[in-house]
């Protein structure tokens, strides 16, 4: 008899950042936006991308999907 066959699940995408932010300087108080391209496994939890300043997690804004 041939020894059994398994199906090797394929192995999750690693995320890339395919278009980086740019840095942007601005005074205190002045609003700045950035943006990155990005694709990742949609089979992974989370999906989605958090922005650190600092090492800290930066909050939406109300206007931030503007």
């Amino acid at each position: 008899p041939s020894p059994p066959t398994h199906a090797v699940p394929p192995s999750p995408a690693a995320t890339r950042i395919e278009v980086p932010p740019q840095s942007v300087t601005a005074k205190k108080g002045e609003t700045v936006t950035f943006t990155c391209g990005a694709t990742w496994d949609p089979g992974l939890e989370p999906r989605g991308l958090l922005w650190l300043r600092n090492g800290s997690p930066v909050l939406e804004s109300a206007d931030s999907d503007k």
